[in-house]
């Protein structure tokens, strides 16, 4: 697994943070990495995190894809990465990132866009969307 300094990242969101507050989510973030974009001081690689609030029992899906670049998708609860994902398992098989998970605790969560590696850049869209049964 790819290593994450989630200190780094909860450092620079209050710079980067976009939220969303309620019941059902269906949001949708476009962005691209530059080389102005923050690093994430592990590898380098660029990142932009985008903050949604959750509830407890949801089901979320978020899809990042980019035609530019690998992507790589992380979720972060406070300091604590939840989830991660480089590509989508079969029968996608792509550079996209997916993941797909039951918010087990309320809170604001971090869904960070980065790429899989620091020469990744350009355009990129994140959506999440989150429902309750």
């Amino acid at each position: 697994m790819k290593p994450l300094f989630a200190v780094v990242v909860s450092c620079l969101l209050l710079l980067t943070a976009a939220c969303s507050t309620g019941g059902d989510v269906d949001r949708t973030f476009t962005g691209s990495l530059t080389d102005r974009t923050e690093r994430l001081s592990a590898d380098n690689s660029p990142f932009v995190a985008h903050r949604l609030r959750l509830r407890e029992g949801q089901r979320v899906r978020a899809d990042m894809n980019s035609t530019d670049f690998d992507t790589y998708m992380l979720v972060l609860l406070g300091d604590d990465t939840l989830h991660q994902n480089d590509d989508c398992p079969e029968p996608r098989g792509t550079l996209d990132s997916c993941l797909e998970f039951t918010v087990e605790r309320s809170g604001l969560y971090t869904f960070v866009a980065n790429s899989y590696d620091d020469t990744g850049r350009g355009s990129y869209t994140l959506r999440v969307q989150a429902t309750t049964p």
